[in-house]
């Protein structure tokens, strides 16, 4: 499992959350450019990006020192015919790689990361994973099988999107926690038009693909789903959308109602108990508010979500966001954009209440500002982000942190 939770040394396994995007089910910016390269004499496209990040806290507990990390992704879509085989059949494949230092290890007390690109495939070490999936159209549905990486998912909505490599940083904005969807799966992603609303069903492996090829102990320790629908909505012109999803699975966790036990000396030989499955509910909108017609790709709009959890075993309660982003109105900087959001993460109370005689816990809430310069047509972009988090450790109170991203396209 992806541990995305840094709380010190607590001896409870119910803080190990695996982070997933909120907007996974939501419709993605290339939707309409993937179904007409169906038409096309191919659909095959190859790209590269190299991101490097510096960064500093500048107040709160933890290290000060300005530290550097980077990433490598590196992405290939085949189209089928030009293997020889059928149309409508895709080959996606997603290789990163990861190295140096970040800011989610400085001793900060953070509830979940405030760099989403550098906390995976590994938050501590450099480390890579390779993600490799087929899709195959049926008019317009589509469905994926394979190890899929769902920030990928999210990094191509169209308000919001960016998965941390562009546009915002923290994870609450670039890939909101689930719990249930790790950063990859491994299983389906089916999605459908019914009526005017967008559809997506999805099974996969309870166990992170994170660093496995997924077949390894197939769904030993449960399965996971959802189901998702999409409303698009029309305002003035400018599209949008509002989603509700539901998640669940049947694995097993620690019973939260125990955490006060597990405190005792370790003579008084308790067990802890467990409890089997938990279940997520999310709203999430976007909204474009403006768009240039000659440029669609300069556009602003509102964004937010609201998700609800079962709090036992799931070890959170409620969480949030709400932001605006966009290119920015100069007429000497078109591709240049901005973005400033919040966002709150609440904890289970039952977690809460348990831990409350060892360690004081509230909720972690935020917000980020970035401004992205395009320096050369959006193929090399540097951005500036800042953060004020207040964290969920009560003792470790607020951290800021003030970094600089360069993202390179190949």
């Amino acid at each position: 499992m992806v541990d995305v939770f840094n709380l010190g040394k607590v001896p409870i396994a119910a803080i190990a959350l695996l982070s997933a995007p909120a907007h996974a089910t939501e419709p993605e910016e290339n939707d309409q450019v993937a179904t007409q390269s169906a038409n096309r004499s191919s659909a095959s496209d190859y790209e590269a990006t190299w991101t490097h990040f510096i960064a500093s806290q500048v107040s709160g507990d933890g290290s000060s020192a300005i530290v550097y990390g980077a990433k490598l992704d590196g992405y290939a879509t085949v189209d089928g015919r030009d293997l020889g085989l059928w149309d409508g059949l895709t080959l996606n494949a997603h290789a990163e790689f990861v190295y140096g230092d970040n800011v989610n290890n400085v001793g900060a007390g953070l509830l979940l990361p405030v760099n989403t690109a550098l906390a995976f495939p590994s938050s501590t070490e450099a480390d890579a994973d390779l993600a490799v999936s087929v899709a195959q159209r049926f008019g317009p549905a589509a469905l994926t099988l394979g190890k899929i990486n769902m920030i990928d998912r999210v990094s191509r909505t169209p308000v919001v999107g960016g998965g941390g490599r562009e546009g915002f940083q923290h994870i609450n904005l670039a890939a909101p926690p689930s719990i249930f969807t790790p950063p990859s799966i491994f299983g389906a992603l089916l999605s459908f038009p019914f009526q005017g609303l967008g559809i997506t069903l999805g099974i996969w492996d309870a166990q992170s693909a994170v660093n496995r090829t997924g077949f390894e102990d197939l769904f030993e320790e449960g399965v996971a789903g959802m189901a998702s629908v999409t409303l698009p909505v029309t305002i003035g012109g400018r599209r949008g959308f509002q989603s509700l999803t539901v998640m669940g699975n049947n694995r097993r966790g620690l019973d939260l109602e125990d955490i006060p036990d597990l405190i005792l000396p370790p003579e008084s030989e308790f067990l802890a108990g467990e409890r089997r499955g938990g279940w997520l509910i999310r709203y999430a909108f976007q909204q474009f508010l403006w768009q240039d017609q000659a440029d669609p790709s300069r556009n602003g709009g509102i964004f937010g979500q609201l998700s609800l959890w079962d709090e036992n075993p799931t070890p959170a309660s409620w969480s949030m966001n709400v932001g605006v982003t966009g290119s920015v109105p100069f007429a000497s900087r078109p591709r240049d954009r901005f973005g400033l959001a919040y966002f709150r993460v609440s904890l289970s109370s039952y977690l809460r209440e348990g831990l409350r005689p060892i360690l004081a816990l509230g909720p972690e809430q935020g917000a980020e500002a970035f401004y992205t310069f395009d320096i050369f047509d959006r193929r090399v972009r540097t951005t500036v982000t800042a953060q004020l988090v207040d964290t969920a450790r009560r003792r470790a109170g607020t951290a800021v942190f003030l970094g600089l991203r360069t993202l390179m396209r190949f």
